[in-house]
């Protein structure tokens, strides 16, 4: 998990200040009908999309600003150790979700990977994406789930 809004829990990846890009499942689908309305500007190439690019201290301080009250847990990892953690695992025989987990962690937070789209099928697929508003007002309905 990237950040547990509702318990107030976070493991920060490499400081937590490491921007990605995310999406809402609902912008995913919007994507889908995107290039199967666009099937020749779409044919035979990876599409990408996002809502917004963010990081695990900006989701955290939405949070604080909507919800005040109580204390946060906060760890703090380092994406190069957990990779390292998860070929062990695999060497071992293990193959279960705390070690893919790791890898993807790995490659969402770490320079070179492509956590964050720089360029994108937005404007072609007409996904909108979200500003800091957006992504408060995702918070806030999280917080009220």
């Amino acid at each position: 998990m990237l950040v547990d809004i509702k318990n107030k829990k976070a493991v920060l990846r490499d400081g937590g200040n490491v921007l990605f890009s995310a999406s809402r499942l609902s912008t995913v689908g919007q994507a889908v009908v995107g290039v199967l309305s666009h099937p020749s500007e779409t044919a035979n190439k990876a599409v990408y999309v996002k809502d917004i690019d963010v990081t695990q201290r900006q989701i955290i301080t939405a949070a604080k600003e909507i919800d005040p009250s109580g204390s946060w847990t906060i760890q703090d990892s380092k994406t190069a150790a957990e990779e390292q953690e998860a070929l062990s695992g695999l060497n071992s025989g293990q193959v279960d979700i705390g070690v893919i987990s790791k890898f993807l962690f790995r490659a969402i937070f770490s320079e070179g990977y492509g956590g964050k789209f720089d360029k994108v099928d937005n404007e072609l697929l007409r996904i909108e994406g979200l500003d800091a508003n957006g992504l408060r007002d995702i918070v806030r309905s999280v917080l009220n789930a």
